[in-house]
C-alpha cells in the first residue's frame, strides 16, 4: 500500500522518525528537562543564535546558556538550509523534534528548517 511504500522510500531518513514519533504536544522550554526522550514542540523567546568556531549554531533561550534548561542545536552541515537565523532573535519561536540530553543538558538537534518556526 501507499504508506508502506512511503516508509520504504524514506527509510533511514529523519522524516520517518519524525512522522512516526508521537508528540507530547507543545511545552515551554523550561519544561524540557522533564521530557528528555520525548518528541515535542518547544516554545520560548530566542535570545541568541550563537555560531561556534566549528560552524555549529546554538539557539539559546536564556542569556546564560550554561544555566539554561534547554537549547536547540543546528550542526554546521545543516546551517545553510536555515538561512539568516538572526531574524528569529528576540522573537517567540517553536522548535519541534526529539528532546535529548547532551552532557546532562536538554537539547534538540534541528536538521530541517521545518523544525523551526516563528
Amino acid at each position: 500500500d501507499l504508506l508502506t511504500r512511503l516508509f520504504a522510500a524514506y527509510k533511514g531518513t529523519n522524516a520517518v522518525a519524525q512522522a512516526t514519533a508521537t508528540s507530547i504536544g507543545t511545552i515551554p522550554y523550561t519544561a524540557a528537562p522533564n521530557h528528555i526522550g520525548d518528541t515535542a514542540s518547544v516554545t520560548g523567546t530566542l535570545v541568541d543564535a550563537y555560531t561556534s568556531k566549528s560552524g555549529t549554531v546554538f539557539l539559546d533561550f536564556c542569556k546564560s546558556y550554561k544555566a539554561c534548561p534547554f537549547s536547540a542545536v543546528i550542526f554546521a552541515d545543516d546551517v545553510a538550509k536555515f538561512g539568516d537565523l538572526s531574524r528569529y532573535t528576540g522573537h517567540p519561536v517553536t522548535v519541534t523534534g526529539k528532546i535529548t540530553s547532551y552532557q546532562s543538558q536538554p537539547e534538540m538537534v534541528l536538521s530541517d528548517p521545518s523544525q523551526l518556526s516563528r
